[in-house]
């Protein structure tokens, strides 16, 4: 996934990517600090990849991650502020904390990851339709097919709607590639470029290549 890695974690190759999100979110109608702290702890709760057993993020962890989001990719801002915390004791108490928030940048950089996620979704339940068609072609094509059982007449029918699924689908590839040729933040994220580069050479043409063989 195109996401992986983003904050050079091993251990939690998704956290730059979920950290983005966070902020992003954050940004609209919240006002809670955005501190080291407050992600930490966010993270933990409900972006933790529980099937792979990832461990819970710990502060050093997160604090590369946030540097490398702010000060290499630009896709993060780090301001010093006062902010009020809540003690156990229920008493708040006043201190200088960083807080961080997602820049215009990022936020582009989110927008085009969804754009790209999508043409690769578009790629993949397009290639199953692909390999659906073919093999009712295959079927139909068969001499013992009996054309007696209502089984041919639905083959068929399905065949049909597959072809018609793959030929939407492909119209709904050109306008998903059409919005990130013209996406200025597509055009300056290589990564990204690279990514469905390779996707397009390795998964779509080739999958529609075999509708002509």
């Amino acid at each position: 996934m195109l996401a992986t890695n983003l904050g050079s974690s091993r251990d939690h190759p998704l956290a730059g990517w979920d950290v983005l999100t966070i902020l992003y979110q954050g940004s609209v109608g919240n006002e809670q600090p955005r501190t080291r702290r407050f992600l930490i702890n966010q993270y933990n709760v409900a972006y933790l990849d529980a099937e792979n057993d990832e461990a819970p993020i710990t502060d050093a962890v997160m604090t590369s991650v946030l540097t490398e989001l702010a000060d290499q990719a630009g896709l993060v801002e780090k301001s010093r502020r006062k902010i009020r915390e809540r003690m156990q004791s229920g008493t708040y108490h006043t201190r200088q904390s960083d807080i961080y928030q997602i820049t215009s940048s990022g936020i582009e950089y989110l927008k085009m990851m969804q754009k790209v996620v999508d043409a690769e979704n578009t790629v993949v339940s397009n290639t199953n339709r692909i390999n659906d068609f073919k093999r009712l072609i295959t079927i139909l094509a068969d001499d013992s097919a009996d054309a007696i059982s209502t089984e041919l007449y639905n083959n068929f029918h399905n065949m049909i709607t597959a072809y018609d699924d793959v030929t939407k689908g492909m119209h709904k590839l050109d306008e998903d590639l059409e919005t990130l040729a013209n996406d200025l933040a597509f055009n300056h994220g290589s990564q990204a470029a690279q990514h469905l580069q390779k996707m397009l050479k390795d998964k779509a043409v080739p999958a529609f290549n075999t509708l002509i063989d």
